[in-house]
């Protein structure tokens, strides 16, 4: 977490934060069990209960196994289809192909011809 920024009190026993998260940012609001105020410490708060996990758009694809990512077959913004073939890998020698878990719009692409990735990084988000 690389920057936390309080927006003040949106209710009694809640308070409403920005986080930045790998360059993303986030708004959490966060509240205890009980309702009572969140204790703060020199401006910077500490609160006991953990923030909501922040929502994500998207369905990110990952990478099956270790590998070099030989050939991006789609475009940001192009719409896929279920088992559409995304990218094509070559993993101990042997080419395939990582086709779409669901149907929707390429959102993001992580990666790029030549990388070489680790099991279950991300190579692209669809939306």
């Amino acid at each position: 977490m690389s920057d936390t920024t309080s927006t003040g009190p949106a209710a009694a026993g809640t308070r409403n934060y920005i986080i930045t998260v790998n360059n993303q940012t986030y708004n959490v609001t966060v509240a205890l069990a009980d309702g009572s105020q969140v204790p703060t410490a020199g401006g910077i708060t500490v609160a006991p209960a953990a923030a909501a996990a922040p929502e994500k758009e998207g369905t990110d694809v990952d990478a099956p196994t270790p590998g070099n990512i030989i050939k991006i077959l789609v475009d940001v913004g192009e719409n896929v289809v279920v088992n559409q073939p995304l990218v094509v890998m070559e993993a101990m020698k042997m080419e395939s192909e990582v086709n779409a878990p669901c149907a929707g719009k390429i959102l993001a692409i992580h990666v790029g011809a030549g990388d070489a990735v680790q099991a279950s990084e991300s190579l692209l988000t669809i939306g």
